[in-house]
């Protein structure tokens, strides 16, 4: 059974590796790195993390590849903030009307989840984990929350502004909502269940969830025009916040 398993991860563990490359490769050739660079920056990080994690998992030892593990891990969870960002950037435009009404709201309403979420995992404490493994932890849970709780946010001020969702963003947006839910509702159940050491299963399920949104993205950005580098949402004001800028100019 245990030989089972490992194999299982190795599997899932290449075909996340050959579905980030795909990915990527979309990315660059079909014009979404142009609109989503900090994404396809993830995207790139993750392949190369994944490359590094085999290398030193098969060369290191086991507190090398924890040590590894978890600062690239720190790497990935400022990517996913950022990517958060740049979706709210191209979601809201860069106008007056996002700065003066979007980014307000956005931040009242991001602001309070990261802190809620902040508080939450704070008070978690899993037995039998100390240290290192219990601010991970702490992290993972945090930014499976942060992820659910930003996008919407980041939903509910675009809807209040009647902001237009682009197909690209939408499915970033959703995909990393998905994935972040049952990672999170896995890590509540492992909660329940005391945290046991051995029971990779709820890690297995949260990869197979992710290499589905791997593919979800891969299909979406695959649909693009190659030539076309912007969504004419993404960047076009619409006639009202014309009219509101001109006059807010000559007031």
């Amino acid at each position: 059974m245990e030989s089972g398993l490992k194999t299982l991860d190795y599997v899932l563990w290449a075909a996340c590796c050959f579905g980030h490359m795909v990915l990527l490769f979309t990315l660059l050739t079909r014009g979404g790195a142009r609109t989503f660079r900090v994404f396809t920056a993830r995207i790139f990080y993750l392949l190369l993390r994944d490359i590094a994690l085999y290398v030193i998992h098969r060369n290191g030892s086991a507190g090398e590849y924890a040590r590894w593990y978890w600062l690239l891990a720190g790497g990935d969870y400022v990517l996913q903030i950022g990517v958060v960002l740049e979706l709210a950037r191209v979601v809201m435009r860069s106008t007056q009307i996002w700065f003066e009404k979007g980014l307000r709201q956005y931040f009242v309403y991001a602001g309070a989840a990261i802190l809620a979420a902040g508080v939450v995992a704070q008070a978690i404490s899993p037995p039998n984990q100390a240290g290192l493994d219990l601010w991970s932890i702490r992290a993972d849970i945090f930014m499976s929350m942060v992820t659910c709780e930003v996008f919407v946010a980041m939903s509910a001020a675009a809807n209040r502004l009647r902001r237009p969702w682009s197909r690209g963003a939408m499915a970033i947006g959703q995909g990393l909502s998905v994935w972040a839910l049952v990672v999170l509702t896995g890590q509540s159940l492992q909660l329940a269940m005391g945290w046991p050491a051995e029971l990779p299963v709820f890690d297995q399920i949260g990869r197979f969830v992710y290499l589905g949104t791997l593919i979800f993205w891969t299909v979406t950005f695959a649909r693009r025009r190659a030539t076309q580098t912007f969504d004419p949402d993404e960047v076009a004001p619409t006639t009202t916040e014309l009219r509101e800028l001109f006059y807010a100019k000559r007031n």
